[in-house]
């Protein structure tokens, strides 16, 4: 049997491409805004209608990518570092599956890992950082965009969730 090379797989399920369109979608069509959110969604929205992005999301390093951020999908016995839930995996680039990681709920609302850490452990170079921080606004958008209220994570999430989230948002689009 062949081996399967990373160029004969399909990208991850929500890639760097497909994401960024999703979430222009998204952004035009939020339904409910509440008050908390509502500077972060403009900001959102003028960063995602920015041309320069369709250039900025692409997979520079394929890699198979989990595809799932969920902190729950890693598992650690303290000694080995293992990966479950790859039903929506595919090719991916490093940076961007680390900014999944580090942007999802599950990661960041309760502040569960020190995120320079995670960065510097997982041997990231320098370009793929920069990449990592243009994909984790990616993330915080689509994050921020799924906690709305008509979205499909805002009832699976704790109380003050989605203003937390607006907040992370405006800090990363001033």
């Amino acid at each position: 049997m062949p081996e399967t090379v990373l160029a004969d797989l399909p990208e991850r399920t929500l890639g760097p491409s497909s994401c960024l369109a999703l979430l222009r979608g998204w952004a035009e069509e939020p339904g409910d805004v509440p008050p908390e959110a509502a500077t972060a969604l403009a900001a959102a929205r003028a960063w995602l209608a920015d041309p320069a992005r369709d250039r900025q999301m692409t997979v520079a390093d394929p890699v198979l990518g989990l595809a799932d951020g969920n902190l729950a999908n890693v598992l650690f016995d303290g000694t080995t570092c293992r990966l479950v839930d790859f039903e929506d995996s595919g090719v991916s680039d490093p940076a961007y599956e680390v900014a999944d990681l580090l942007e999802h709920v599950s990661v960041r609302l309760p502040r569960v890992l020190d995120q320079r850490a995670l960065v510097r452990a997982v041997g990231l170079t320098d370009t793929q950082v920069a990449r990592c921080a243009r994909y984790r606004t990616l993330f915080a958008v689509f994050w921020l965009l799924m906690l709305l209220p008509d979205g499909r994570a805002h009832h699976r999430n704790p109380p003050g969730s989605l203003a937390d989230q607006a907040a992370h948002v405006r800090h990363l689009l001033p």
